[in-house]
């Protein structure tokens, strides 16, 4: 689709009105200050002291790569824009809710050409207004930072899935090496994207001439990649110098060297399907000193595979689980009262809130289904590349472990195939799309009007139950969270 003089506008009006939605939920809760919310700690406090220590020159975690470093990096040039944090977190959680809003704005942009654009506003007010995302603008969160990149991702594959330039080649590389260096599964997506580009390419266009340009394309992401891999072998190098005694590490890291460990914990006796740092415990950081932690750091694939392997239908049965706690994401409702779904709920280790009502999430998971079933037909294949990431991000859950927060990142996704059914079926009833957009609008109105009256009467605050860290005082992000609020509101 063209675009006209007023997408400029379009899509300013979007990302402002977004925006606005997310500065009031900041500015609703007591957590307002905090450099998290009491919805999403995940990993804050890490990304923190990490851009901390890159704005003051100092070596984090050793240096070693246990986390992918671009939202660090990211968070470090806000921290020399405005400053080093000394007291309110609310001028750099703004920055935060500012990169969310204008996402919506570039969904947007990918889905006017993908479902019309009437149903794209329609879909940009979903995403405008979901809870999930307003809680995402609220913390340190890296896939604030990742979603615009897997936008990207999407979108470039998608230009180039009939007949693939040299321009957008490298495009698509860019954006995947970032993204990698975002969320280290993002590589993994190369064999998923080059089996889509197969199946979508136009006939006429001969592998002959479409696999130089994929190639090259997979040769800009490494080469976006190769500067901080060879950071990471010199890190790994001065560990190694330094712990003589030690079995060294192996000094190939292309993003992260969490990998191992991660599938070892994910994939054991006791996993649940969520995050659990099970034998290891949890004390902020990492000790490869430690015998075990250093095995499992080194050796965790291996672990992990000789578990599955002794008894596959109980691998089978935790997959089930983490596909279970990541499809919760779907759970989670609009505005800042989390409608339908209400405020009461859980928070996992290391996840976001997911409510105690989950009734919606059933009936958006039956859209989705719906709808990647539809994108499998020629009139809505180039949506199929919307079915492709939820299935890569499937098997990215059952390898390691079930996130909400998984879910939600995919809602750039997830909002277009729930809408597909609808726009499918208003190709013979045209009146059903100016019903969506004069509905979603109300709702986007009404939704913003009860967030500025819950503003207007103070800010909210919650009970929150877990472990409690006796060292700090503080609740263990590692643990689960039970959280209700205060005054029912």
């Amino acid at each position: 689709m063209k675009r006209g003089p007023g997408v400029p506008a379009a899509f300013a009006v979007l990302t402002a009105g977004a925006f606005l939605l997310r500065a009031l939920f900041l500015y609703s809760n007591t957590d307002r200050d905090w450099p998290w919310s009491i919805f999403f700690e995940g990993d804050a406090r890490h990304w923190h002291l990490w851009a901390v220590a890159i704005v003051r020159g100092e070596p984090y975690d050793e240096g070693l790569p246990f986390h992918p470093p671009l939202f660090a990096w990211c968070l470090a040039g806000v921290y020399r824009l405005l400053g080093l944090p000394s007291g309110s977190a609310v001028p750099y959680k703004l920055v935060m809710a500012a990169v969310n809003a204008a996402t919506v704005g570039l969904a947007w942009l990918w889905w006017r050409r993908l479902i019309g654009g009437a149903w794209s506003v329609v879909a940009s007010l979903i995403a405008a207004t979901s809870f999930g995302w307003l809680v995402l603008s609220a913390t340190y969160s890296n896939e604030v930072v990742y979603m615009p990149l897997l936008i990207a991702t999407a979108a470039l594959a998608g230009r180039g899935a009939v007949r693939m330039s040299w321009l957008t080649a490298a495009g698509l590389g860019l954006v995947m090496g970032l993204g990698s260096l975002a969320r280290s599964e993002h590589l993994s997506l190369w064999p998923f994207l080059i089996g889509w580009l197969v199946w979508r390419r136009d006939r006429e266009a001969t592998l002959a001439r479409e696999v130089p340009r994929w190639v090259f394309a997979m040769a800009v992401s490494l080469l976006v990649l190769a500067p901080w891999v060879a950071r990471n072998a010199a890190a790994i190098d001065d560990h190694n110098r330094r712990h003589p005694t030690l079995e060294p590490i192996s000094r190939l890291a292309i993003v992260s060297a969490y990998g191992p460990l991660n599938f070892a914990l994910a994939n054991r006796d006791s996993a649940d399907g969520g995050f659990d740092p099970g034998p290891l415990g949890y004390s902020g950081r990492l000790d490869l000193t430690e015998p075990l932690a250093r095995h499992l750091f080194l050796h965790g694939y291996a672990e992990g595979w000789a578990w599955i392997r002794a008894d596959p239908w109980r691998f089978a049965s935790l997959a089930t689980r983490k596909l279970s706690r990541w499809a919760t994401g779907l759970s989670l409702g609009y505005g800042l009262a989390d409608r339908p779904s209400g405020l009461a709920g859980t928070r996992y280790p290391v996840d976001l809130f997911v409510p105690d009502r989950r009734g919606a999430g059933w009936i958006l998971a039956a859209l989705v289904a719906a709808g990647a079933i539809l994108s499998l037909r020629e009139e809505w294949r180039e949506l199929s590349i919307a079915t492709l990431l939820l299935a890569h991000r499937a098997i990215v859950t059952v390898a390691f472990f079930g996130y909400a927060r998984g879910m939600v990142v995919l809602l750039p996704f997830l909002i277009p195939l729930a809408l597909l059914p609808c726009v499918a079926l208003s190709r013979r009833e045209p009146r059903i799309v100016q019903a969506g957009v004069v509905a979603a609008a109300l709702l986007a109105a009404a939704l913003t009007l009860e967030a500025t009256t819950i503003v207007v009467q103070g800010p909210r605050d919650w009970f929150a139950t877990g472990s409690i860290d006796p060292a700090t005082g503080r609740l263990v992000s590692s643990a689960t969270v039970s959280i209700r609020p205060k005054n029912g509101r």
